[in-house]
């Protein structure tokens, strides 16, 4: 399961890339769904007492600000790179 979620947290870093590049042409119910599955993801795992979890609400967060307004490039950079660092742990550290 953890490697699932691993994928799919870099899956979504490549989907915050895309909204960057793409702003005026990538679909924005894309990153509202990106956004969502993260804070949802985050916050079970977050009353669970995982710290790291604050991060996908935080990531989550962005996405849904992405989709109303144009953030800083650093912001998107720091998003981008805690999403993969947990996706490339998740994978790393993952029995499956």
């Amino acid at each position: 399961m953890i490697f699932i979620l691993g994928i799919l947290d870099i899956l979504a870093a490549f989907i915050l890339v895309l909204e960057f590049i793409l702003t005026k042409y990538f679909p924005n119910e894309i990153v509202l769904v990106a956004g969502l599955y993260l804070i949802f993801k985050g916050i079970p795992f977050l009353m669970g007492g995982d710290i790291a979890s604050i991060f996908d609400v935080f990531a989550g967060s962005v996405f849904i600000l992405a989709t109303f307004i144009t953030l800083p490039t650093v912001l998107f950079l720091i998003t981008t790179f805690i999403l993969v660092q947990k996706g490339f742990f998740s994978l790393v550290g993952s029995d499956e």
